[in-house]
C-alpha cells in the first residue's frame, strides 16, 4: 500500500482527546465508513492538505478496513458530494 504516513494503535487517550474541534474523542472516527475507534483499533490520517482544491479540506481519519491505495480519491469524492449544488444548504457560509 501506498503510504504518505503510517497508521498508529489507538490508546484510550487518543479516544478521549478533542478531535476536529470536538471535546471527548466525539469525532474520533472514521471519515469514510463512521465506526468510532476503540483502543487498539489501527487508524491512519490520510494526507490531503497538498490537493489543489479548497473543497477537500483536513485531514481525514481512516480505519484499517477503508484504508487502500484510492482513499484519497475516494476524499475527493466524498468531499465533491457533499459541496454540490444538492446540498447548497451546507455552503451558505463559504
Amino acid at each position: 500500500m501506498n503510504q504518505l504516513f503510517t497508521g498508529w494503535e489507538c490508546t484510550a487517550e487518543d479516544c478521549k482527546k478533542s478531535w476536529s474541534g470536538q471535546k471527548n474523542g466525539q469525532l474520533f472516527k472514521c471519515a469514510f465508513c463512521g465506526i468510532k475507534f476503540q483502543p487498539g483499533d489501527t487508524v491512519r490520517s490520510v494526507y490531503t492538505n497538498n490537493l489543489k482544491s479548497g473543497t477537500y479540506k483536513g485531514n481525514p481519519l481512516v480505519c484499517k478496513s477503508c484504508d487502500n491505495e484510492t482513499i484519497i480519491e475516494t476524499w475527493k469524492a466524498k468531499c465533491d458530494s457533499i459541496y454540490s449544488e444538492n446540498n447548497w444548504f451546507l455552503n451558505e457560509r463559504r
